[in-house]
């Protein structure tokens, strides 16, 4: 059993349905017997604080008739136990992954990430992956995986709930998902993204930081999404999972910046694992902290010590600005997943499209 530490309070068990398929089914209303019902929990009691365009979608973007399908909702509505019975199918799909790749909820979460910094929470990432103007194309985005994951899921969501469920809305899922099942928080989301209809590989090179990118770009970054000075220390505690891949830190381990400070022993451990400027491969990873597949809090721990990986990771724990947070959250993991849930639903809101600028994709991959 895990338990859950969002506003919803909930537990998941046999006897609380996972809220991804309550959200799943607020978007299926077609597929409900309405003379079963299910009872569903209340809306989390917490405010989250979405732009004045994100509330109130113009009326271009809207379509007063079908409300529920075309802007975010916190809806949870009853619906019947065989339509959730069904849709747990994708749900599980989803779970087979983490179960036969330990890597997989990093994956997903960083996937995400790199969606929403493009262009919005759109599903951009997963158009064309192969094509030229492809944002898989940026080489911010290298390393990216399970784009070919999200469109099983989607096949699984299209044959029992024909286009009602976007790509953009089962990549935040996934991600949310992803954080839950390896110890961190179950955080509530709002659904009703659209897929957009392009991608383009220059507005990820432009968009997408690097790993080397000063405090002051960092905190823009976010903080232009809406979250605050917490928040925005929060998010990159996303960095508690998953490995790093030697390209992104050679630089620093062989051409240092003066003010950059590590941990003598850990740079050492470094460099036997990366031990030439230019990698002999593509493929070297080494762990983000030393707990790699569990959402915890020990990442901000090993800042403390100097064992940031990336250059950003150490300038928050250094920066006067960000290092009291960093503390805050080595010592308090709640204090770190209020946060952390607070800057997840912010990021995954992020530029979301109305249902006249965007669609839900049948294929994941292509536009309709």
């Amino acid at each position: 059993m895990i338990r859950i530490t969002d506003p919803m309070d909930l537990e998941m068990n046999d006897h609380a349905m996972p809220e991804l398929l309550m959200n799943f089914s607020s978007l299926c209303p077609r597929q409900r017997n309405r003379d079963a019902t299910y009872s569903q929990p209340q809306k989390p009691s917490s405010t989250v604080n979405f732009t004045e365009e994100q509330r109130n979608m113009s009326a271009e973007d809207r379509d007063d008739g079908d409300q529920e399908t075309t802007s975010f909702t916190w809806s949870m509505r009853i619906f019947d136990q065989p339509v959730a019975i069904r849709l747990l199918r994708a749900r599980r799909e989803m779970l087979s992954f983490a179960f036969l790749d330990a890597t997989a909820p990093a994956a997903f979460l960083r996937l995400m990430f790199h969606d929403c910094q493009v262009q919005g929470c759109d599903a951009s990432i997963l158009l064309d992956p192969i094509g030229l103007k492809s944002e898989m194309k940026s080489s911010r985005n290298f390393g990216i995986r399970k784009l070919e994951a999200i469109e099983q899921i989607k096949a699984a969501l299209e044959a029992e709930c024909p286009g009602q469920v976007s790509c953009a809305d089962i990549i935040a899922l996934a991600a949310r998902e992803s954080v839950a099942l390896s110890g961190g928080p179950h955080i509530a989301i709002p659904l009703g993204r659209k897929d957009s209809r392009a991608s383009n590989h220059q507005q990820a090179d432009a968009h997408l930081p690097s790993p080397s990118i000063s405090v002051d770009a960092f905190l823009q970054t976010f903080m232009a999404k809406g979250l605050n000075l917490e928040e925005s220390v929060a998010i990159v505690g996303a960095h508690t999972l998953g490995t790093g891949h030697c390209l992104n830190i050679v630089d620093r381990l062989h051409n240092p910046k003066p003010d950059d400070q590590m941990n003598p022993v850990f740079e050492a451990q470094l460099r036997l694992q990366c031990p030439t400027p230019i990698p002999l491969t593509n493929l070297t990873t080494v762990s983000n902290d030393i707990t790699p597949t569990i959402f915890d809090n020990q990442y901000y721990r090993d800042l403390l010590l100097g064992k940031g990986l990336f250059l950003i990771d150490s300038s928050i724990s250094r920066d006067p600005r960000t290092s009291d947070v960093v503390r805050q959250f080595a010592i308090n993991i709640d204090y770190f997943f209020r946060a952390f849930s607070s800057a997840f639903v912010k990021l995954s809101s992020t530029n979301v499209l109305g249902k006249t600028k965007g669609e839900v994709r049948k294929h994941c991959s292509r536009a309709n």
